[in-house]
């Protein structure tokens, strides 16, 4: 289950990425450097004129605040003026037994354990983890506990916005896909998910997406030191089928 898994059969979460060594779709120009006596006025002037033109916009948006204003709100937010400083939360989604067991029945723990922030016991767990995560759009989550050597986690991350349509595709897999959605696409509306088999390190599974396509696949976990297990980037299959 992966957003992009380049050189090979696109798998649960695979998505398009750029090969390595290929070359960008076009080149810059050599500079021509040209001596101009008049060049660092030109750019001080506009310099100056930007300056301007964003102190005129603040002030006219947000007046004048006074030194002291300013420094009151930079002493409070830091928690200089005896006050704490105000903490910053995140936001959670914190999901109940109810909705876990909807998905997962019995085994509706260990997705608990791992959302708890304990290590998965199992390739099992972690799946189903991950599974979660898809119907409730985590892209974090999904690219942290996965491994791709041609993308980095903050690039992990991106892909799976885009396939779990959290942001807008990339205008070049849009072309490439002629404005329509790629199979990958389904998981942006998931309906179930169903455990087939697992076998060591591998579990094959079952997820229906609610255009009524089925995302069918056995991947490989290996063990790691903070999630308990995570997905090698590796399956054996993957191939998507009508419900």
């Amino acid at each position: 289950l992966k957003a992009s898994q380049p050189h090979r059969t696109r798998t649960a979460f695979a998505g398009p990425t750029r090969e390595r060594g290929t070359s960008a779709p076009y080149a810059m120009a050599p500079r021509v450097r040209r001596s101009s006596t008049a060049a660092p006025v030109c750019l001080a002037a506009f310099a100056a004129t930007l300056v301007a033109s964003t102190a005129s916009r603040w002030l006219l948006f947000c007046g004048s605040p006074s030194t002291a204003a300013r420094t009151a709100v930079v002493a409070r937010s830091a928690g200089f003026d005896g006050a704490p400083a105000p903490a910053r939360k995140k936001a959670k989604v914190a999901l109940s037994e109810e909705q876990l067991r909807a998905d997962h029945g019995d085994a509706w723990t260990l997705v608990d354990s791992v959302l708890r922030g304990n290590k998965a016991e199992s390739p099992e767990a972690i799946m189903r983890a991950r599974f979660t995560a898809v119907k409730y759009k985590d892209a974090a989550f999904l690219a942290a506990t996965e491994i791709d050597e041609n993308a980095d986690r903050k690039q992990r991350t991106e892909s799976w916005k885009q396939v779990l349509g959290l942001v807008e595709k990339d205008p070049i897999q849009n072309l490439l896909s002629f404005g329509g959605e790629s199979d990958i696409e389904s998981l942006k509306s998931v309906r179930s998910f169903q455990i087939v088999s697992t076998l060591d390190d591998d579990v094959e599974f079952k997820i229906a997406c609610s255009n009524g396509k089925v995302l069918h696949e056995k991947s490989t976990f290996k063990k790691d030191a903070k999630w308990g297990y995570v997905y090698t980037g590796e399956s054996e299959f993957g191939k998507w089928e009508s419900a």
